[in-house]
Protein backbone atom coordinates (compact mmCIF):
# COMPACT_ATOMS: atom_id res chain seq x y z
CA UNK A 1 0.00 0.00 0.00
CA UNK A 2 1.40 3.37 -0.99
CA UNK A 3 3.90 1.82 -3.42
CA UNK A 4 4.60 3.91 -6.55
CA UNK A 5 4.16 2.67 -10.10
CA UNK A 6 4.98 4.32 -13.42
CA UNK A 7 2.27 3.35 -15.85
CA UNK A 8 2.77 2.40 -19.49
CA UNK A 9 1.34 4.16 -22.54
CA UNK A 10 -1.46 1.58 -23.06
CA UNK A 11 -2.42 1.90 -19.40
CA UNK A 12 -2.60 5.70 -19.66
CA UNK A 13 -5.45 5.33 -22.14
CA UNK A 14 -7.61 4.18 -19.23
CA UNK A 15 -6.92 7.30 -17.15
CA UNK A 16 -8.30 10.81 -17.19
CA UNK A 17 -5.11 12.28 -18.72
CA UNK A 18 -3.69 10.31 -21.67
CA UNK A 19 -0.72 12.52 -22.53
CA UNK A 20 1.18 13.04 -19.28
CA UNK A 21 3.82 10.88 -17.67
CA UNK A 22 2.28 9.65 -14.46
CA UNK A 23 3.40 7.90 -11.32
CA UNK A 24 0.57 6.29 -9.41
CA UNK A 25 0.36 5.02 -5.86
CA UNK A 26 -1.59 1.95 -4.81
CA UNK A 27 -4.44 3.54 -2.88
CA UNK A 28 -6.70 0.63 -1.96
CA UNK A 29 -7.38 -3.04 -2.67
CA UNK A 30 -10.90 -4.31 -3.21
CA UNK A 31 -11.52 -7.80 -1.83
CA UNK A 32 -14.50 -10.02 -2.52
CA UNK A 33 -15.51 -13.19 -0.69
CA UNK A 34 -14.15 -16.33 -2.35
CA UNK A 35 -16.36 -18.89 -0.59
CA UNK A 36 -19.96 -19.79 -1.28
CA UNK A 37 -21.13 -19.54 2.30
CA UNK A 38 -20.88 -16.62 4.67
CA UNK A 39 -20.92 -16.52 8.42
CA UNK A 40 -23.17 -14.00 10.10
CA UNK A 41 -20.25 -11.60 10.60
CA UNK A 42 -18.86 -11.75 7.07
CA UNK A 43 -19.37 -8.98 4.54
CA UNK A 44 -19.43 -9.78 0.86
CA UNK A 45 -16.66 -7.31 0.12
CA UNK A 46 -14.01 -5.24 1.91
CA UNK A 47 -11.82 -2.33 0.90
CA UNK A 48 -8.28 -2.40 2.28
CA UNK A 49 -7.14 1.16 2.92
CA UNK A 50 -3.80 0.77 4.77
CA UNK A 51 -1.30 -1.92 5.76
CA UNK A 52 0.39 -1.92 9.19
CA UNK A 53 3.53 -4.13 8.90
CA UNK A 54 4.46 -3.89 12.59
CA UNK A 55 1.27 -5.69 13.66
CA UNK A 56 0.53 -7.52 10.40
CA UNK A 57 -2.88 -5.84 10.26
CA UNK A 58 -4.80 -3.72 7.75
CA UNK A 59 -7.32 -0.93 7.99
CA UNK A 60 -10.40 -2.03 6.06
CA UNK A 61 -13.67 -0.42 5.13
CA UNK A 62 -16.54 -2.81 5.80
CA UNK A 63 -19.95 -1.75 4.41
CA UNK A 64 -21.64 -3.09 7.54
CA UNK A 65 -19.16 -2.30 10.33
CA UNK A 66 -17.45 0.76 8.86
CA UNK A 67 -13.68 1.29 9.07
CA UNK A 68 -11.76 -0.93 11.50
CA UNK A 69 -8.58 -3.00 11.90
CA UNK A 70 -8.34 -6.64 10.80
CA UNK A 71 -5.57 -9.22 10.97
CA UNK A 72 -4.14 -10.09 7.57
CA UNK A 73 -4.65 -13.78 8.35
CA UNK A 74 -8.41 -13.19 8.63
CA UNK A 75 -8.55 -12.27 4.94
CA UNK A 76 -7.86 -15.79 3.71
CA UNK A 77 -11.47 -16.25 2.63
CA UNK A 78 -11.26 -13.18 0.38
CA UNK A 79 -9.68 -12.71 -3.04
CA UNK A 80 -8.40 -9.41 -4.53
CA UNK A 81 -10.59 -8.24 -7.35
CA UNK A 82 -9.49 -4.63 -7.95
CA UNK A 83 -6.40 -2.56 -7.31
CA UNK A 84 -7.23 1.12 -7.02
CA UNK A 85 -4.57 3.72 -7.75
CA UNK A 86 -4.35 7.50 -7.53
CA UNK A 87 -1.79 10.24 -8.03
CA UNK A 88 -0.06 11.07 -4.81
CA UNK A 89 -0.91 14.76 -5.22
CA UNK A 90 -4.60 14.21 -5.91
CA UNK A 91 -7.29 13.36 -3.33
CA UNK A 92 -9.54 11.74 -5.94
CA UNK A 93 -8.99 8.57 -7.93
CA UNK A 94 -7.80 9.01 -11.52
CA UNK A 95 -8.90 5.63 -12.86
CA UNK A 96 -12.58 6.19 -13.62
CA UNK A 97 -13.05 2.69 -15.05
CA UNK A 98 -11.85 1.06 -11.83
CA UNK A 99 -13.75 3.51 -9.67
CA UNK A 100 -16.91 2.86 -11.62
CA UNK A 101 -16.56 -0.92 -11.32
CA UNK A 102 -16.03 -0.68 -7.58
CA UNK A 103 -18.83 1.80 -6.97
CA UNK A 104 -21.32 -0.35 -8.87
CA UNK A 105 -20.98 -3.05 -6.25
CA UNK A 106 -24.15 -2.96 -4.19
CA UNK A 107 -24.05 -3.09 -0.38
CA UNK A 108 -23.89 -6.58 1.10
CA UNK A 109 -27.12 -6.49 3.08
CA UNK A 110 -30.11 -7.17 0.82
CA UNK A 111 -33.48 -5.53 1.21
CA UNK A 112 -35.81 -7.50 3.45
CA UNK A 113 -39.40 -8.31 2.65
CA UNK A 114 -40.45 -5.89 5.38
CA UNK A 115 -38.55 -2.95 3.84
CA UNK A 116 -40.54 0.20 3.17
CA UNK A 117 -41.75 0.74 -0.37
CA UNK A 118 -40.48 4.29 -0.52
CA UNK A 119 -37.11 6.02 -0.69
CA UNK A 120 -35.75 9.55 -0.47
CA UNK A 121 -33.44 11.76 -2.51
CA UNK A 122 -32.62 14.92 -0.58
CA UNK A 123 -30.34 17.56 -2.10
CA UNK A 124 -28.98 20.46 -0.03
CA UNK A 125 -30.11 18.31 2.87
CA UNK A 126 -29.22 20.57 5.80
CA UNK A 127 -30.32 19.00 9.08
CA UNK A 128 -31.94 16.05 7.32
CA UNK A 129 -35.45 17.11 8.32
CA UNK A 130 -36.94 16.20 4.91
CA UNK A 131 -36.29 12.52 5.63
CA UNK A 132 -37.85 12.78 9.07
CA UNK A 133 -40.94 14.65 7.90
CA UNK A 134 -41.69 12.12 5.14
CA UNK A 135 -40.97 9.18 7.45
CA UNK A 136 -43.21 10.54 10.20
CA UNK A 137 -46.04 11.13 7.74
CA UNK A 138 -45.82 7.58 6.34
CA UNK A 139 -44.99 5.83 9.59
CA UNK A 140 -41.90 3.99 8.30
CA UNK A 141 -38.25 4.72 7.59
CA UNK A 142 -37.25 4.69 3.88
CA UNK A 143 -35.48 1.68 2.40
CA UNK A 144 -32.83 3.86 0.72
CA UNK A 145 -31.58 7.43 1.10
CA UNK A 146 -29.41 9.50 -1.23
CA UNK A 147 -28.57 12.80 0.46
CA UNK A 148 -26.19 15.69 -0.23
CA UNK A 149 -24.92 18.39 2.12
CA UNK A 150 -21.59 20.25 1.94
CA UNK A 151 -21.42 22.05 5.31
CA UNK A 152 -18.93 20.13 7.45
CA UNK A 153 -20.49 21.08 10.78
CA UNK A 154 -23.96 20.07 9.69
CA UNK A 155 -22.67 16.79 8.22
CA UNK A 156 -20.97 15.84 11.48
CA UNK A 157 -24.18 16.34 13.47
CA UNK A 158 -26.45 14.56 10.98
CA UNK A 159 -23.99 11.67 10.68
CA UNK A 160 -23.99 11.25 14.45
CA UNK A 161 -27.77 11.42 14.79
CA UNK A 162 -28.77 9.30 11.78
CA UNK A 163 -25.73 7.09 11.34
CA UNK A 164 -25.03 8.36 7.82
CA UNK A 165 -21.39 7.94 6.66
CA UNK A 166 -19.72 11.30 7.17
CA UNK A 167 -16.87 10.61 4.72
CA UNK A 168 -19.37 10.51 1.82
CA UNK A 169 -17.47 8.00 -0.28
CA UNK A 170 -19.29 4.65 -0.08
CA UNK A 171 -22.73 3.20 0.38
CA UNK A 172 -23.48 2.23 3.95
CA UNK A 173 -26.37 1.57 6.33
CA UNK A 174 -27.83 4.06 8.75
CA UNK A 175 -29.17 3.37 12.24
CA UNK A 176 -32.44 2.13 10.74
CA UNK A 177 -30.73 -0.21 8.22
CA UNK A 178 -31.55 1.95 5.20
CA UNK A 179 -29.10 1.92 2.27
CA UNK A 180 -27.49 5.35 2.52
CA UNK A 181 -25.07 7.49 0.55
CA UNK A 182 -24.31 10.89 2.11
CA UNK A 183 -22.29 12.94 -0.37
CA UNK A 184 -20.84 16.37 0.32
CA UNK A 185 -21.29 17.61 -3.25
CA UNK A 186 -24.65 17.53 -5.05
CA UNK A 187 -22.88 17.41 -8.41
CA UNK A 188 -21.26 14.08 -7.54
CA UNK A 189 -24.73 12.54 -7.87
CA UNK A 190 -24.60 13.04 -11.63
CA UNK A 191 -20.88 12.40 -12.12
CA UNK A 192 -19.76 9.36 -14.14
CA UNK A 193 -22.96 9.29 -16.16
CA UNK A 194 -25.18 9.54 -13.04
CA UNK A 195 -23.44 6.61 -11.38
CA UNK A 196 -24.82 7.29 -7.89
CA UNK A 197 -28.34 7.63 -9.24
CA UNK A 198 -28.01 4.35 -11.11
CA UNK A 199 -26.79 2.67 -7.94
CA UNK A 200 -29.65 4.18 -5.99
CA UNK A 201 -32.30 2.95 -8.43
CA UNK A 202 -30.76 -0.52 -8.49
CA UNK A 203 -31.43 -0.84 -4.75
CA UNK A 204 -35.14 -0.09 -4.92
CA UNK A 205 -37.87 -2.69 -4.62
CA UNK A 206 -40.54 -2.96 -7.29
CA UNK A 207 -43.07 -0.10 -7.39
CA UNK A 208 -41.01 1.94 -4.92
CA UNK A 209 -42.07 5.59 -4.51
CA UNK A 210 -39.30 8.20 -4.68
CA UNK A 211 -39.70 11.36 -2.59
CA UNK A 212 -37.42 13.99 -4.08
CA UNK A 213 -36.70 17.11 -2.02
CA UNK A 214 -34.33 20.01 -2.70
CA UNK A 215 -33.81 23.47 -1.27
CA UNK A 216 -31.00 25.03 -3.27
CA UNK A 217 -29.28 28.17 -1.87
CA UNK A 218 -31.19 31.40 -2.50
CA UNK A 219 -28.77 34.31 -1.66
CA UNK A 220 -28.33 35.27 -5.32
CA UNK A 221 -32.07 35.35 -6.05
CA UNK A 222 -33.56 37.89 -3.66
CA UNK A 223 -33.50 41.65 -3.39
CA UNK A 224 -31.98 41.38 0.11
CA UNK A 225 -29.27 38.97 -1.07
CA UNK A 226 -25.89 39.61 -2.61
CA UNK A 227 -25.97 42.16 -5.42
CA UNK A 228 -29.67 42.90 -4.90
CA UNK A 229 -30.56 39.69 -6.75
CA UNK A 230 -28.78 40.72 -9.94
CA UNK A 231 -26.80 37.50 -10.27
CA UNK A 232 -29.89 35.33 -9.96
CA UNK A 233 -29.44 31.70 -10.95
CA UNK A 234 -26.04 32.47 -12.48
CA UNK A 235 -24.61 33.29 -9.04
CA UNK A 236 -22.08 30.83 -7.69
CA UNK A 237 -24.44 29.80 -4.87
CA UNK A 238 -27.84 29.74 -6.51
CA UNK A 239 -26.58 28.16 -9.75
CA UNK A 240 -26.68 24.78 -8.01
CA UNK A 241 -30.41 24.50 -8.71
CA UNK A 242 -29.42 23.20 -12.14
CA UNK A 243 -28.31 19.99 -10.44
CA UNK A 244 -31.96 19.58 -9.40
CA UNK A 245 -32.92 19.73 -13.08
CA UNK A 246 -30.25 17.15 -14.00
CA UNK A 247 -31.47 14.68 -11.37
CA UNK A 248 -35.11 15.13 -12.41
CA UNK A 249 -34.19 14.70 -16.06
CA UNK A 250 -32.43 11.44 -15.30
CA UNK A 251 -35.38 10.17 -13.26
CA UNK A 252 -37.76 11.16 -16.09
CA UNK A 253 -35.95 8.66 -18.34
CA UNK A 254 -36.25 5.83 -15.81
CA UNK A 255 -39.16 3.43 -15.16
CA UNK A 256 -39.61 5.09 -11.75
CA UNK A 257 -40.68 8.48 -13.11
CA UNK A 258 -44.44 8.02 -12.54
CA UNK A 259 -43.75 7.33 -8.85
CA UNK A 260 -41.60 10.42 -8.15
CA UNK A 261 -43.04 12.97 -5.70
CA UNK A 262 -41.32 16.37 -6.05
CA UNK A 263 -40.86 19.13 -3.47
CA UNK A 264 -38.43 21.94 -4.32
CA UNK A 265 -38.39 25.06 -2.16
CA UNK A 266 -36.77 28.47 -2.44
CA UNK A 267 -37.10 32.03 -1.22
CA UNK A 268 -40.51 33.67 -1.36
CA UNK A 269 -38.85 37.03 -2.02
CA UNK A 270 -37.16 36.01 -5.26
CA UNK A 271 -37.62 38.25 -8.27
CA UNK A 272 -40.51 37.32 -10.62
CA UNK A 273 -38.31 36.50 -13.60
CA UNK A 274 -36.26 34.12 -11.44
CA UNK A 275 -39.44 32.33 -10.36
CA UNK A 276 -40.50 32.01 -13.98
CA UNK A 277 -37.09 30.60 -14.89
CA UNK A 278 -37.47 27.90 -12.23
CA UNK A 279 -40.90 27.04 -13.65
CA UNK A 280 -39.40 26.66 -17.10
CA UNK A 281 -36.30 24.83 -15.87
CA UNK A 282 -38.10 22.19 -13.81
CA UNK A 283 -41.26 21.98 -15.89
CA UNK A 284 -43.43 22.86 -12.89
CA UNK A 285 -46.66 24.63 -13.94
CA UNK A 286 -47.90 27.70 -12.07
CA UNK A 287 -50.71 25.77 -10.38
CA UNK A 288 -48.13 23.45 -8.77
CA UNK A 289 -46.08 26.27 -7.22
CA UNK A 290 -47.37 27.38 -3.83
CA UNK A 291 -46.48 30.58 -2.01
CA UNK A 292 -46.58 29.97 1.73
CA UNK A 293 -45.85 32.38 4.53
CA UNK A 294 -45.86 30.85 7.99
CA UNK A 295 -47.28 34.13 9.33
CA UNK A 296 -50.61 32.80 7.98
CA UNK A 297 -50.77 30.28 10.83
CA UNK A 298 -48.06 31.30 13.30
CA UNK A 299 -46.39 34.30 14.87
CA UNK A 300 -43.30 34.55 12.66
CA UNK A 301 -43.19 35.78 9.05
CA UNK A 302 -41.17 33.66 6.63
CA UNK A 303 -42.22 33.23 3.01
CA UNK A 304 -41.16 30.40 0.69
CA UNK A 305 -42.10 29.08 -2.73
CA UNK A 306 -42.74 25.35 -2.96
CA UNK A 307 -42.53 23.86 -6.45
CA UNK A 308 -44.30 20.52 -6.29
CA UNK A 309 -45.88 17.75 -8.33
CA UNK A 310 -49.28 18.53 -6.81
CA UNK A 311 -51.85 21.30 -7.17
CA UNK A 312 -53.01 20.79 -3.57
CA UNK A 313 -51.93 23.19 -0.84
CA UNK A 314 -52.70 22.45 2.80
CA UNK A 315 -52.19 25.32 5.25
CA UNK A 316 -52.23 24.65 9.02
CA UNK A 317 -54.92 26.30 11.11
CA UNK A 318 -53.89 29.56 12.62
CA UNK A 319 -52.79 29.32 16.24
CA UNK A 320 -52.82 32.13 18.80
CA UNK A 321 -49.61 33.93 19.63
CA UNK A 322 -47.86 32.84 22.85
CA UNK A 323 -47.67 36.54 23.70
CA UNK A 324 -51.46 36.95 23.78
CA UNK A 325 -53.27 37.14 27.12
CA UNK A 326 -54.73 33.80 28.16
CA UNK A 327 -52.63 31.77 25.74
CA UNK A 328 -51.97 28.15 26.64
CA UNK A 329 -50.44 25.22 24.75
CA UNK A 330 -52.70 23.18 22.50
CA UNK A 331 -54.12 19.95 23.92
CA UNK A 332 -53.19 16.65 22.30
CA UNK A 333 -53.94 13.00 23.00
CA UNK A 334 -51.64 11.44 25.57
CA UNK A 335 -48.83 9.20 24.38
CA UNK A 336 -50.64 6.05 25.58
CA UNK A 337 -53.39 6.81 22.97
CA UNK A 338 -56.07 7.00 25.62
CA UNK A 339 -58.81 9.62 25.60
CA UNK A 340 -56.87 11.73 28.09
CA UNK A 341 -55.70 15.11 26.77
CA UNK A 342 -52.44 16.73 27.76
CA UNK A 343 -50.75 20.02 26.76
CA UNK A 344 -48.45 19.93 23.74
CA UNK A 345 -44.79 20.21 24.88
CA UNK A 346 -43.48 23.74 24.73
CA UNK A 347 -40.52 24.64 22.55
CA UNK A 348 -37.39 25.19 24.67
CA UNK A 349 -37.43 28.97 24.40
CA UNK A 350 -40.93 29.13 25.97
CA UNK A 351 -40.16 26.98 29.02
CA UNK A 352 -39.41 28.50 32.43
CA UNK A 353 -35.87 27.96 33.65
CA UNK A 354 -35.03 25.51 36.41
CA UNK A 355 -33.36 26.68 39.61
CA UNK A 356 -30.64 25.06 41.65
CA UNK A 357 -31.07 23.96 45.26
CA UNK A 358 -29.76 27.36 46.31
CA UNK A 359 -32.25 29.20 44.12
CA UNK A 360 -29.98 30.21 41.24
CA UNK A 361 -31.50 30.19 37.76
CA UNK A 362 -30.10 27.52 35.45
CA UNK A 363 -28.69 29.53 32.56
CA UNK A 364 -29.66 27.31 29.63
CA UNK A 365 -32.42 27.88 27.07
CA UNK A 366 -32.72 24.12 26.53
CA UNK A 367 -33.70 23.19 30.09
CA UNK A 368 -37.16 23.77 31.45
CA UNK A 369 -39.83 22.20 33.57
CA UNK A 370 -41.25 18.80 32.51
CA UNK A 371 -42.96 19.38 29.17
CA UNK A 372 -46.04 17.33 30.00
CA UNK A 373 -47.26 19.99 32.45
CA UNK A 374 -46.38 23.38 30.91
CA UNK A 375 -47.92 26.39 32.62
CA UNK A 376 -50.31 28.92 31.13
CA UNK A 377 -48.42 32.02 30.02
CA UNK A 378 -50.11 35.31 30.79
Amino acid sequence: MGSSFTISSPAKLRTSDHNRNMTLKLHAVYLEISMNTLTTTDSYYLLIEKFHPSSNTVTVYDPVLGSHIKQVTSLVRYKPLLFIFKRGSQPSLICPNLLQRFALTSPSLPLTQASSKFCIISLFDGSGSFTNVISDAIGHWPCAILAAEMDAGTRSVVSKVKGWPVEGSLWSYDKNNAHTFYTENVWSIIDNHCLLLRQFLSLLPKDCIIFFGAGSPCPDLTIIGRGNGTLGLTGNRSVHIHCVWAVLYFLSKSPHWKRVVILVENAGSMKPHMKQYIHDLLGIPDKCAHYLNCAQWGSVSRARYFFTSSTIKVVPQRSPSPFDDGWSPALILSSDKSDHLQPRPLPPWLRPRLVTEKGSVVQSPLIGIPSQQPPVRR
